[in-house]
């Protein structure tokens, strides 16, 4: 059995040194705020805080995570009691606010997320050395002000792990390749690194810093000690870290990350690296919350396993496409890349689509912008239309591909087409016949959400409850097939106690959806705020003598038209850019014409392109 690791003795001046508060700071005013504190050791999910605590303090984490809950505005709907509303990391200082006012006013509660080392400063004594310190005033100050912008913000608060470890097999080339990206990505975003490894075909850039990790004769034990004195000279520190794992080296190396990507190669896959996982989670369950793993999928196959690579982890795998010979980066694996940057640097960017039948088709031509631009996502959600095609786009399918597929699948036969109202009948017709489930699966198959290069979430209507219904797991199509389920047109499907249809009857742009699960920026396209001003043959003013009685079908698809534009209206409130393509002149049902409608998608998102990329660009190097 792998020995814990050791704790390594240091000075209190060695542990505030690399924190944000000591930034400028010279040895003898450092040891002068070191004076000032004492010293909490927290075990995993140990209270530091609770509510309306009558402590006047300010904490700064020098070894590992804190969690901060709120009592929850929705703990009637959701039953929650208190929601996440941020970290604090390896550096960073809370509770700025008690320095604000003798009346405590807090709400929130600090939780120890891992085994954690704090300084505390009581507020008597960090008020006197605010005045006597004016570097550590104006320290105090800029990251009081930047939590503080999030939360007015209504944004969550970054993650910022310092220490990052890649652990993966000694033979595995493509983990050299994904250090090295992620190291070239993390400089161009004006990151200093430096990297730990003692692999020396680890070919890296002259201004990157690189330590030996454990071999000629280095100590292991000494490891975040070392780490910690790295980390006053640079802004993040890259393990590279080898399995099989066996050694108490191997742990000491992970409990001094931060964050942890362990690499699971699909295409060569290492025999018994499932195995350690579990085994070392199953040991150290507190290290679950730091986890993710990156499956590296051949860029020729885009899905990723139909299992998750651990189940006992809190964090949803990774995909990247990678092989070793990749010249240029692919589309995917660029967007993988750029996906665990920012999960490095705690962003998420979300983007959620809308229903609106035929005229959904216009998400086409928006995500062709978007791709085209490189701007990615870390979330996406759909309702209806929106999810039918953003599931094909999160499964690494282009929008070219996409815009080709439905434009041949949802073609009437030509003497059908010919008729008015032919091309509604043909979709009449295949939501009866059942067909729309063959035609699905002849493209997305049996794919689980697990396996999407991009977390989705699908919208759909319980009418037994009452309310919306939100698919994240399990078979795409099933999902898919509930949320374009529309009233009238299709019988309800009925599953485990609930009676199903079509998303767009209670959310038909599902942003908030994303906002709540953690996007700071989300992107809303709505297809269906235009719509034609005239109806099965009737305009405004027509004479009531020539107008034309509707039919069944035609007056349900106009009732689900306009009820999503009001319904919409509310969800465009949560979303950072909405993108509105007008596709007024396109019917509901003219699939036919997916050319011209993703064209008006395109024309939208191009309008909309430079705010979108200025704020991209700010999140993505901010």
């Amino acid at each position: 059995m792998p020995a814990e690791p050791r704790k390594i003795e240091s000075t209190p001046i060695d542990r505030l040194r690399p924190c944000r508060i000591c930034e400028g700071l010279g040895d003898r005013e450092i040891e002068r705020v070191a004076a000032a504190c004492t010293w909490r050791e927290l075990q995993p999910d140990e209270t530091l805080a609770f509510p309306c605590d009558s402590v006047f303090a300010i904490y700064t984490v020098t070894r590992g995570r804190l969690r901060m809950y709120q009592a929850s505005e929705r703990a009637d709907v959701r039953g929650e009691q208190e929601r996440l509303i941020g970290f604090a990391n390896f550096g960073d200082t809370i509770g700025q606010s008690s320095l604000l006012s003798d009346q405590f006013d807090d709400n929130s509660r600090i939780v120890s997320d891992t085994e954690s080392q704090v300084a505390v400063i009581s507020r008597a004594r960090a008020m006197r050395l605010m005045m006597e310190l004016p570097r550590l005033r104006q320290n105090l100050i800029v990251t009081f002000g930047l939590r503080m912008e999030s939360l007015f913000q209504g944004k969550p608060l970054r993650r910022f792990p310092k220490v990052v470890g890649i652990v993966s097999s000694q033979s595995s080339n493509k983990s050299l390749c994904l250090l090295r990206l992620l190291t070239q990505e993390l400089q161009k975003r004006n990151e200093r690194i430096c990297v730990f490894s003692d692999r020396s075909e680890v070919a890296l850039e002259s201004e990157t810093m690189r330590e030996a990790l454990s071999g000629n004769g280095v100590d292991s034990a000494s490891l975040i000690h070392r780490v910690r004195q790295r980390l006053a000279g640079v802004d993040r520190v890259l393990v590279d870290i080898m399995l099989p794992g066996q050694s108490a080296s191997f742990s000491e190396q992970i409990h001094a990350c931060g964050e942890i990507l362990w690499c699971f190669d699909n295409e060569q896959p290492e025999a018994n690296n499932d195995a350690i996982l579990a085994n070392f989670i199953a040991k150290h369950p507190p290290l679950k919350s730091r986890i993710a793993c990156v499956q590296i999928v051949p860029t020729g196959k885009s899905l990723g396993r139909r299992k998750p690579c651990c189940e006992n982890l809190d964090q949803r795998d990774f995909l990247l496409a990678l092989s070793e010979s990749d010249d240029q980066l692919s589309r995917l694996c660029q967007q993988g890349i750029d996906r665990i940057v920012r999960h490095l640097r705690g962003v998420k960017i979300g983007l959620a689509l809308g229903g609106g039948g035929a005229r959904g088709l216009a998400h086409l031509g928006v995500l062709k912008v978007l791709d085209h631009a490189g701007i990615s996502f870390d979330m996406m959600s759909g309702t209806s239309a929106g999810a039918m095609i953003g599931l094909g786009y999160a499964a690494g399918m282009t929008p070219e591909s996409l815009i080709d597929l439905f434009a041949r699948e949802l073609q009437p036969p030509t003497l059908l087409d010919r008729f008015r109202g032919g091309r509604r009948l043909f979709l009449f017709v295949k939501f009866r016949a059942g067909a729309w489930e063959q035609m699905l699966r002849k493209h997305y198959h049996d794919w689980l959400f697990g396996q999407l290069h991009i977390p989705f979430s699908v919208v759909t209507t319980d009418l037994v409850s009452g309310q919306e219904l939100v698919r994240d797991s399990g078979d795409i199509v099933h999902a898919i097939l509930e949320s374009i389920n529309i009233p009238v047109m299709s019988n309800p499907i009925l599953k485990d106690g609930k009676i199903l249809v079509d998303g767009g009857v209670l959310n038909n742009l599902p942003v908030e959806l994303l906002s709540d699960r953690g996007a700071q920026h989300v992107i809303g396209v709505d297809v269906s705020k235009e719509i034609p001003n005239h109806f099965a043959g009737n305009y405004p003013g027509m004479a009531t003598n020539k107008m034309i009685k509707p039919g069944n079908v035609e007056t349900a698809y106009r009732i689900m038209e306009v009820s999503r534009r009001g319904i919409t209206q509310l969800q465009m409130s949560f979303a950072d850019h909405v993108i509105e393509p007008d596709t007024s002149a396109f019917d509901f049902a003219d699939f036919t014409s997916a050319a011209g409608i993703a064209e008006t998608g395109e024309v939208a998102a191009e309008t909309m392109l430079p705010d979108i990329q200025a704020a991209y660009n700010e999140l993505m190097n901010g």
